[in-house]
């Protein structure tokens, strides 16, 4: 499953003409439109919205769906950028907090099929842009809370360059900004293709996952607890490929408990080396 979050109505009515998706929740808090293997929620502006909307929907999937899939978490929306020029699709290679300075770095197991540039995620907006970075709103708060249900290799931010040194973001139009969504369609569609392509990728190695199906058969686990059990051993798995559980106790919380405290010690991997490789 793709997951879109996004900000702005404008930013998110071309995608959901596009791609034909249509309302699946109208409960309170956020609309999830759905169709195809995609999701998209608006968030609203800002970190805290936009981290938001991804705690929402992680919640809103997880209630609905008994097994659920890894999902492909992509932000998509408007960025300015002082050397680039109005409507230039890139995606972000590190995406920094202006408030604290932690930065989050996407993992790339496959060929970057648009520019890259590193974002930084502002409280509010400014006329004044930086020489090096793109800036938004939203970037950082939809990683600090999608890393939280996902491992970086399926969590992006694709933005559209909306405003520059020669033009301020003060010209922007609700109109002006579906235009330069509407003309980058191609571009979110290529990266929802990868998307899909990297989900297939570890779905495979999933359901070839030794660890998962000998700890399944050795304990009972609730409904909920399988859920989690595989999602840990999908995250380790990719994490470090010749991971072993090492503990001697069985029973279902405490298995689940040593793998969190295995997840939270291991390191990302250098992609460059994996066996299969999508792209």
């Amino acid at each position: 499953m793709i997951h879109l979050v996004v900000a702005l109505a404008p930013e998110a009515r071309p995608l959901i003409e596009h791609l034909k998706l249509k309302v699946v929740s109208t409960s309170p808090g956020y609309r999830i439109y759905e169709g195809d293997g995609v999701r998209l929620v608006q968030s609203g502006i800002g970190k805290v919205a936009s981290g938001g909307a991804c705690a929402w929907l992680a919640g809103w999937a997880q209630r609905t769906e008994e097994d659920p899939d890894p999902c492909f978490w992509l932000n998509a929306g408007i960025a300015g950028r002082k050397e680039s020029e109005l409507g230039e699709a890139f995606l972000a290679h590190k995406i920094v907090d202006s408030a604290t300075q932690r930065s989050f770095y996407p993992s790339f197991p496959f060929e970057i099929p648009l520019p890259s540039y590193e974002l930084l995620s502002v409280d509010s907006p400014s006329e004044n842009l930086p020489d090096r970075f793109a800036v938004d709103m939203e970037a950082f708060g939809f990683f600090s809370v999608a890393s939280r249900f996902q491992t970086a290799e399926c969590i992006h931010s694709l933005k559209v360059v909306s405003d520059n040194a020669e033009s301020s973001a003060d010209q922007l139009t609700p109109q002006r900004i579906e235009e330069l969504v509407q003309q980058n369609l191609n571009a979110i569609d290529g990266c929802i293709e990868i998307g899909r392509e990297v989900i297939t990728y570890l779905n495979q190695r999933i359901e070839a996952n030794p660890l998962y199906h000998s700890l399944i058969e050795k304990a009972h686990f609730t409904v909920s607890e399988k859920r989690r059990l595989k999602t840990l051993t999908r995250h380790l798995l990719v994490l470090s490929p010749e991971f072993q559980f090492q503990g001697e106790d069985l029973k279902s919380k405490k298995i689940i408990a040593s793998l969190e405290e295995s997840l939270a010690s291991v390191a990302a991997p250098d992609y460059a080396q994996l066996d299969s490789k999508v792209g």
